[in-house]
């Protein structure tokens, strides 16, 4: 395993300092572990997207790789999944494992399952994602590159979407998830609501999210094609407010708008929202305290797009057609 740290100067919108710090607390919190259950379902499902394209990836980026879930997934998992795990395994060749936080990157080891499954692992540190040179230094380099759960506190998409494409070889793919608009909206209206009832104002806390056609407009503008995009949803039932709260802080997802650097939540103001989440929101479930779950709804987009080449199969030209639509019913 080699590992290499690039440098890089962000010009930050978020504050990624920030959002570095909150993110190196909750690696550090043994309890971490037990909260990265929606990073290890979307890492399955990118096994399983990878298990059905058939493509060979000599060079291979994990783009924000967080603790390193997708090697995780593929090489740690389930017995039960071992012929989609191997399928994908015997496409891959040489990992990368990119992270600006030291200890995610470091958290897991899989020196001994990837020399016994013949991958080539390298970790490289970098100070931000988003800046670092590191892509610029890899162009026409990868064969393809995933990144999960990690662009959504990206100042600038277009310019990492461009990077990205630019370290792709031609036909080189590009697959993603990213958390979408409405995600968490039960908890971002129950603030609102409470906060306005007695404030009279609104804070800021829980930040903006794309929307699908966000991610479609940047991948073709940076100069993908064949995008590709579905959205799921992942709801996950919480007993109290502080629990919901308290796995978001644990798995480094609070919020690091700028803005909210001298905004903090009273004791009345989370007791008003947890009121008002469960009166709008609550499902009846008894085997919770107080016979009401609290859901959360995760809305995901996942993505896929290939960098140009000549190959690449192209749409026919307008008015080429030799059979009309009417013809054809």
């Amino acid at each position: 395993m080699i590992f290499k740290r690039f440098q890089s100067n962000a010009v930050q919108v978020f504050n990624r300092s920030i959002k570095l710090r909150q993110r190196q607390r909750a690696a550090l919190d043994p309890r971490s572990s037990e909260v990265e259950y929606l990073r290890n379902l979307v890492a399955d499902l990118t096994v399983e997207r990878l298990s059905i394209i058939n493509r060979n990836y000599t060079n291979f980026l994990d783009f924000g790789c967080n603790g390193g879930n997708f090697l995780k997934s593929l090489l740690l998992s389930n017995p039960k999944d071992a012929e989609v795990n191997d399928l994908v395994l015997s496409k891959l060749k040489n990992v990368y494992l990119l992270d600006s936080c030291q200890e995610l990157l470091f958290k897991n080891n899989f020196d001994q399952a990837s020399s016994a499954a013949g991958l080539s692992i390298e970790k490289v540190l970098v100070q931000d994602e988003e800046s670092s040179d590191f892509l610029a230094k890899h162009q026409d380099y990868f064969d393809g590159v995933i990144s999960n759960l990690s662009l959504h506190w990206v100042n600038d998409l277009p310019s990492v979407f461009k990077k990205i494409n630019d370290s792709l070889k031609p036909d080189g793919m590009f697959m993603g998830s990213i958390f979408a608009l409405d995600t968490l909206f039960e908890l971002r209206s129950s603030f609102q609501l409470s906060e306005l009832e007695r404030k009279n104002g609104l804070s800021p806390h829980i930040s903006p999210f794309v929307q699908s056609n966000d991610i479609s407009n940047i991948l073709n503008k940076t100069n993908f094609r064949l995008v590709t995009l579905d959205v799921d949803e992942i709801v996950v039932s919480y007993p109290r407010l502080i629990n919901l709260m308290e796995d978001l802080k644990l798995m480094g997802e609070n919020n690091c708008l700028s803005s909210l650097e001298s905004i903090s939540l009273s004791k009345d103001i989370l007791i008003s929202t947890e009121a008002i989440y469960k009166e709008l929101y609550g499902k009846k479930d008894d085997k919770v305290p107080g016979g009401v779950a609290l859901p959360a709804t995760f809305r995901i987009i996942f993505f896929i797009g290939w960098k140009n080449s000549e190959n690449q199969p192209k749409p026919l030209e307008r008015g080429s057609a030799k059979v009309t639509l009417k013809d054809a019913l």
